[in-house]
């Protein structure tokens, strides 16, 4: 930091000293992975798809959905699609959604 200034901030450190960077099984560390947005995408990684799976069906079962940051690009479409997907599925009416989006400007209010 250019000010010498350093922010201490202790929970990344917490969460590897209690494994949660470590696959399950215990072979190895996790990697970290960016899914960045794209008209696009196939995606071959098995753990990707299985998270994607794993989320799609906590959002079809979850009485609210929050959304903190993220402004829904348009050429992010595996995530509006599964978003979507979610929303349609749900067995349970609709969900509350509650965004926090710093940006209160268009085109993100829109999305």
């Amino acid at each position: 930091m250019a000010s010498g200034i350093k922010r201490e901030n202790p929970w990344p450190e917490k969460l590897e000293d209690g494994g949660a960077n470590e696959c399950h099984c215990g072979y190895r560390r996790l990697q970290h992975v960016i899914v960045a947005p794209s008209f696009v995408r196939e995606v071959r990684d098995p753990i990707l798809l299985e998270i994607w799976r794993n989320a799609l069906e906590v959002l079809r079962e979850a009485d609210r959905w929050i959304v903190v940051g993220y402004s829904l690009p348009l050429e992010d479409l595996a995530i509006r699609s599964m978003l979507l997907r979610a929303y349609h599925e749900r067995d349970n009416g609709r969900p509350e959604v509650v965004v926090i989006q710093k940006a209160k400007t268009e085109p993100e209010v829109s999305r």
